[in-house]
């Protein structure tokens, strides 16, 4: 009997005792962090949507009017974020936030003093999108594209767009996180340029440890869409006319089917990586006077195509080994799952760079289009 009663009071005594309606609470819709150019504190920038400007009696409004952006700055981002709550009436909450910017000069200094109190965090969302911005991450906050009410609600669509259609890297806050804990692999972040009314994606930030190295170019993320996520990336102009002397008589490919193949083999304290890339896909454009029914045509275009494939994969490596000495390709990843006796975690950014990598494509058009005469 007593136990009964016991359970009845229970029951009684369960719910969210410490909820807060969302009225009671400001929502982040989108953060910044960057060095403030007055005192050389970290700044903090938020942005904040109007509710009543969006959903209610002034019509709707649009852009810059639908939003707030705010700034304060502070020894840390504790202290910012406290000198923030000291400006408004209700309390800040995180939980809505969608895009973390950082700008280029902090990402240099180093992001752990950024990234540790958003991963002990449970309000922050392991699904919002991080970026590196050129220049100010607070001048991206106040851009409008005139687009969409809210301007960061333009930017997520951009980037889920984009990655959902294999053409950019999907890199949410929580691969960040894990990427950052694997010693096999090293981080990057979307790269982005932002004026007053345009907003860009620019190619990735490659990251070694937790500070910026450099940036990889739309041809160089081409590559590496396909060698490590094996996504098929955009497409591909190529010469199509054995005169190669005019720059503009071009034909576009467009992959639609992609296999990759890869191994890592052990060479003493160096290695040999290998990769192999089979794409199938079609002529979507021709800018030059070719017959695509005669299949010496169409075998030459895929040498081409073969070819273009492979300088860009070369130059990937290039770079990634001889200039920013960060895997990001994930080679680690494979050699520690293949090669687990030989595999070493203290030494592999120095082997990493030492190695020899190489990429061979296997392009295969399956369909030309019509043309008119």
């Amino acid at each position: 009997m007593t136990c009964m009663v016991l359970l009845l009071a229970m029951t009684l005594l369960s719910g969210c005792w410490d909820s807060q309606e969302l009225e009671h609470r400001t929502s982040v819709v989108a953060f910044g962090i960057e060095r403030s150019q007055t005192n050389g504190q970290l700044m903090l920038t938020i942005q904040i949507p109007i509710a009543q400007k969006i959903m209610g009696g002034m019509g709707g409004i649009r852009g810059q009017e639908a939003i707030r952006v705010m700034s304060a700055t502070g020894k840390d981002l504790r202290e910012a974020n406290a000198h923030l709550q000291m400006r408004l009436n209700q309390e800040l909450f995180y939980g809505h936030a969608r895009i973390l910017v950082i700008s280029e000069e902090m990402a240099r200094e180093g992001i752990d003093k950024i990234l540790d109190p958003y991963r002990r965090s449970p309000q922050v969302r392991r699904l919002m999108w991080p970026m590196v911005v050129k220049g100010s991450a607070r001048e991206l906050l106040l851009a409008n594209p005139k687009i969409e009410q809210i301007p960061t609600i333009f930017i997520i669509d951009l980037l889920r767009n984009g990655a959902r259609s294999g053409l950019i890297p999907d890199i949410t806050l929580g691969k960040v996180f894990n990427d950052y804990s694997d010693q096999s692999i090293e981080m990057t972040m979307h790269y982005v340029l932002a004026k007053e009314k345009e907003f860009k994606w620019h190619g990735l930030a490659v990251f070694r440890g937790d500070k910026l190295r450099g940036r990889l170019t739309d041809d160089e993320v081409w590559s590496l869409l396909q060698l490590r996520d094996e996504k098929i990336a955009g497409q591909l102009d190529v010469p199509c006319e054995q005169t190669q002397k005019d720059p503009r008589k071009l034909a576009t490919f467009r992959p639609k089917a992609i296999q990759v193949k890869k191994s890592i083999t052990p060479k003493g304290n160096s290695y040999r990586a290998q990769y192999h890339v089979r794409l199938e896909g079609d002529i979507i454009e021709s800018r030059c006077q070719v017959d695509f029914s005669q299949p010496q045509n169409i075998e030459r275009l895929q040498k081409e195509l073969n070819k273009e494939g492979e300088r860009r994969a070369k130059r990937l490596f290039a770079k990634l080994q001889n200039e920013y000495h960060s895997d990001v390709l994930g080679l680690g990843m494979l050699a520690r799952a293949t090669q687990p006796h030989w595999w070493n975690a203290k030494m592999w950014q120095k082997t990493f760079s030492e190695g020899y990598i190489q990429a061979t494509y296997d392009v295969r058009i399956r369909r030309t289009g019509m043309e008119m005469h």
